[in-house]
């Protein structure tokens, strides 16, 4: 992964990482990070480019970001996800994350509303499953 956005990750706010084939330079997808003011937890958001899903991009960058997370100190990593996307809901379950609850027709997408899968992964679960 690379650096994307301008700005400092260990600040509260956003910041965006994108990663690129090493091969080719082509853009393969990105991990955007929200840090809480507390500096103790944050949200997880990430697109792949389709041509590039399957391949493991997506858990190779999410682990190394969630790595990088937790040896910061963070408490606690959350992220969402369309119900209807059971690759990604399978992805954050692979990585340790844990379902935490469902919001119905909560995000308006592509013209309809649509439910939104809430998973939670404390630190002390993550360095449980890196063991």
């Amino acid at each position: 992964m690379r650096e994307f956005a301008n700005g400092d990750p260990a600040e509260p706010g956003w910041f965006q990482y994108a990663g690129e084939l090493k091969a080719d330079g082509a853009l393969v997808g990105d991990v955007g990070v929200l840090l809480h003011d507390n500096r103790m937890q944050a949200e997880l958001g990430y697109t792949l480019a389709a041509e590039r899903q399957g391949r493991g991009y997506a858990t190779e960058a999410l682990r190394a970001v969630l790595d990088d997370l937790f040896t910061q100190g963070l408490r606690r990593v959350s992220a969402e996800c369309d119900a209807r996307n059971t690759p990604s809901a399978r992805l954050l379950e692979r990585l340790g994350f844990q379902l935490e609850g469902r919001r119905p027709e909560y995000t308006w997408i592509r013209g309809e509303w649509t439910d939104d899968l809430l998973f939670g992964l404390p630190a002390e679960r993550w360095r449980t499953l890196a063991q």
